[in-house]
Order: structure tokens, then C-alpha cells, then sequence
């Protein structure tokens, strides 16, 4: 973590600049949601460097074994599909579909920039997300990743090295300030809140009803037994 030599006591985690070498642009991060959520949304607040030039959003459903991608985010369509193998700035046709996006990589502010990244917006089913499997299943994740490919340096590092400086690259690094992950509990329908669970207070249980039990209501009580929902005919 570093702090501001200005009395500021704000930190930020912060990675080695390019100059120690350019694998450093290649950097991956990592969030340990202890247990499955539906993500809403994920912000992303920089510190005192630009926002990346290139990088993914990926997601994990079981506990970081495998990971898919939830977005892509690149300067331009050549770096879309260099990097991702898509066009930038696709349609959204689906609720799964994986666009990459170029709002988010401008030069601009070269700090303290924010990346909104809404995992529902712009969805076929935004509106009514209970009633989509596939926006249910998209939305879910027991870890996060932040895949960060390439810094934004406005070329400076290929003058560097037609000079011989090397000062150049020593300030192009990624410094992210927060990241903040809005979402609810899995509790498949069974439960409206989700409190601190008495055996760990890390982890948030839900409060089950209609027979249910378990972490996510995933379970029926002593008593009750596993039924197929019947839909009534009018």
C-alpha cells in the first residue's frame, strides 16, 4: 500500500511501474467473495494513475478454479481485437453476452478515475432479472478478477527508448484507490434478508422460509422434501 507524502491518510494499492520490467503490464487481481453472490455492479476508483488501457473482467463460480469473462475494455476496436477477438462496443443481444467496451480507457484523468461497470444494464431482462435463468446465472460469482493487460502511456515509452531514457516508463504503473462490488445473496427465492451467519461472521446467511435451509436455501428442513413448482391452468 502507499500514502500520500501530503498528510493524506488515504491509501492505495499500487503495482511495479513498467520500468522494472514490461511484464509488470500484465498484472491480475483478485477478491475472495468467501461465498456465491449476485453482482450488480463493480467500481473500480483509481489513484494516481490513468484507468488501464487494457484489461478484463472476469468471474468465478467455483471459488477461483475457472474463470469467464463478464467484460472487456480496450482504447479502440484494433485493441479489441487483438486482445478479446471482437469487435468494441458490440450490440448487447443477450443476457450473457460479453461486449468490450471503450468508454473507460480515454487518457483522461490521468488520475482518479472511476470505471462503472453495471452487470444488468442495457440486458433484455434488466427489468424482470428473477424471471432469467441466464441473468441469474450471469450475474453470479464466488470470486472476482481484475485482468490488467496494458498501462495507459500514450506512447511515451517508445520515445523513452528511441532517447535512451528510461524515467518515462518508471511512471506508468496501475494505483487503484477502491473497488467496490454491489450485489445481493444467493438464496434461490426463498429469503428476503441475508444476515451475519452466527458461525462466522464473515460469511452472510440466508434468512430461509417456504421449508427451506442451508447457506443459500438450497436445502429443505427435516420434514419437508425436494417438489417440482406446479403452475395452476386458469
Amino acid at each position: 500500500m502507499c500514502s500520500s507524502d501530503l498528510g493524506d491518510i488515504s491509501t492505495w494499492w499500487q503495482s511495479p511501474p513498467i520500468s522494472r520490467g514490461r511484464k509488470y503490464n500484465r498484472v491480475d487481481l483478485e477478491i475472495d467473495l468467501l461465498q456465491s453472490f449476485q453482482v450488480a455492479y463493480v467500481v473500480v476508483t483509481m489513484a494516481d494513475s490513468p484507468r488501464p488501457g487494457v484489461w478484463a473482467l472476469e468471474k468465478s463460480l467455483d471459488n477461483g478454479s475457472s474463470w469467464t469473462p463478464w467484460q472487456y475494455f480496450a482504447s479502440n476496436d484494433a485493441e479489441c481485437q487483438r486482445y478479446f477477438n471482437m469487435h468494441a462496443d458490440e450490440r448487447i443481444i443477450a443476457d450473457d453476452t460479453v461486449t468490450c467496451s471503450t468508454e473507460f480507457s480515454k487518457v483522461l484523468p490521468l488520475e482518479g478515475g472511476e470505471i462503472f461497470v453495471a452487470l444488468t444494464t442495457g440486458r433484455p431482462s434488466q427489468n424482470n432479472i428473477q424471471e432469467s435463468q441466464v441473468m441469474l446465472n450471469w450475474l453470479t460469482a464466488t470470486n472476482i478478477r481484475i485482468r490488467l493487460m496494458q498501462t495507459k502511456t500514450m506512447l511515451g515509452h517508445l520515445m523513452s527508448v528511441a532517447q535512451g531514457d528510461n524515467t518515462v516508463t518508471r511512471r506508468y504503473y496501475y494505483a487503484i484507490k477502491e473497488i467496490s462490488i454491489g450485489g445481493r445473496c444467493v438464496c434461490n427465492g426463498h429469503a428476503y434478508i441475508c444476515p451475519a451467519s452466527p458461525l462466522d461472521p464473515n460469511i452472510l446467511q440466508c434468512d430461509c422460509q417456504h421449508g427451506t435451509t442451508g447457506l443459500n436455501c438450497d436445502e429443505c428442513m427435516d420434514g419437508y422434501r425436494q417438489k417440482k413448482d406446479r403452475k395452476s391452468v386458469v
